[in-house]
């Protein structure tokens, strides 16, 4: 790179933010998964708006960027809160029983459809607790809170850029220059 700087941010990531990626990039995969599981039950009506939800956690998993992580989190509890509606209108209404008892695909109430819904509920609730965790981590590791990341926050150098430095070469010394 023309700075000097490292060709990838994630270089020196410590390693429990890595093994945090690690952990959204399988989770990215099984969110893609369910997704096309959620598109063949519902014909593509609620299974096309997950695709936008895999594309903003792949984006937060690849830049470790805790920003991306909230985002995907509320989408998450929004999802929680829709499927557990649409599950709880099914039980209201006593339809719950009669989906997996007659299988009525007229009105869009197979046995299929309403599992499919059960467990995208039960995955966003666990895809919302693995985002969190990643979301401390890479706010920590942004921060520099992490044992061997970068030290992001710290004097300016000459051009007015942030000094980059490894928590274990800063000594405490003097800033580069002294206004």
């Amino acid at each position: 790179m023309m700075g000097g700087g490292p060709s990838n941010a994630n270089e020196f990531a410590p390693p429990l933010a890595k093994d945090q990626q690690c952990k959204l990039y399988i989770l990215g995969a099984v969110h893609l998964v369910m997704m096309i599981t959620l598109m063949i039950a519902f014909h593509g009506l609620l299974g096309l708006g997950e695709l936008f939800n895999c594309i903003i956690l792949m984006c937060g998993a690849y830049s470790m960027n805790f920003c991306c992580m909230i985002f995907y989190i509320i989408i998450m509890l929004n999802d929680i809160i829709t499927y557990f509606s649409i599950v709880g209108m099914l039980i209201q209404n006593n339809d719950f029983a009669k989906c997996y008892k007659f299988n009525d695909f007229k009105n869009g109430c197979d046995s299929f459809s309403v599992t499919m819904l059960i467990v995208f509920f039960v995955f966003s609730i666990i895809a919302s607790y693995i985002a969190f965790q990643a979301y401390r981590i890479f706010k920590a590791h942004s921060m520099g809170m992490l044992e061997g990341g970068l030290q992001v926050s710290g004097p300016l150098n000459q051009g007015g850029q942030m000094q980059r430095q490894r928590d274990d070469e800063n000594d405490g010394g003097a800033y580069p220059y002294q206004a």
